[in-house]
């Protein structure tokens, strides 16, 4: 997904402006930089709740000594070209699948025989466990991330990566997250806020669907797993 519209200048003056004034010197750059790039982040999380397909990849890793991989090797790109890693979207092997497990149901696994263990996988702390231990073993793990943060942009000139008609959000959320530093003009804060979240539904309601076609409950398990 690449929409990019709006540059860090862009949205620092929109944010600037909806709080008091495009030529404000109540807040610093870096401070509302930092307001940017927070709700920047928040909001793409929403958005990747609510449609987990919007930025997704494939990482190829390798299981370690222990047979677990890290979750910063999750992550990729560098700079504004930033995939930082939200959630495991499937693990697998090849052609082999890797369900999800919890720890507490296998807490044993990884020291059980490698014959009597699942095809599975848990995370436990910065690590992605993989059942059974299979040392140097390649993985495919795919992933939904968010791109990088306003505030961590190379420079002003820089575009932010966010859905296009709804740059506005961020600046109303932002402005919001400025006057309510201490609480001085919180009422000012929630009207911002509000109009906010108006745009908010409105961008969840138009990218949570991917088609025209209902949307239909189904189960957690795959239907392989039941022989077809």
């Amino acid at each position: 997904m690449s929409d990019a519209q709006w540059s860090r200048t862009t949205y620092r003056d929109q944010a600037r402006a909806q709080a008091d004034a495009r030529s404000a010197d109540r807040w610093s750059d870096t401070d509302v930089n930092y307001a940017l790039g927070l709700v920047h982040t928040r909001e793409w999380k929403r958005l990747l709740n609510a449609n987990p397909m919007l930025r997704f990849g494939a990482r190829s890793v390798a299981q370690d000594a222990s047979g677990q991989i890290a979750v910063s090797s999750l992550d990729s790109g560098s700079g504004d070209s930033q995939e930082r890693f939200y959630r495991v979207l499937d693990v697998a092997q090849d052609t082999v699948t890797y369900d999800e497990v919890s720890f507490r149901d296998v807490p044993t696994a990884t020291v059980e025989p490698a014959a009597n263990v699942m095809r599975a996988w848990y995370r436990i702390g910065d690590v992605l466990q993989c059942l059974p231990s299979e040392s140097g073993a390649t993985m495919t793990v795919w992933v939904n991330h968010t791109p990088t943060p306003i505030d961590r942009l190379a420079g002003d000139d820089s575009v932010a990566e966010f859905p296009r008609d709804y740059e506005l959000l961020i600046a109303y959320e932002a402005a919001a997250w400025l006057l309510m530093k201490g609480g001085a003009e919180s009422d000012a804060a929630k009207d911002l806020q509000q109009m906010a979240e108006q745009i908010r539904q409105d961008m969840l309601a138009d990218l949570a669907r991917q088609s025209i076609q209902p949307m239909q409950m189904r189960y957690g398990d795959r239907r392989w797993e039941w022989g077809g």
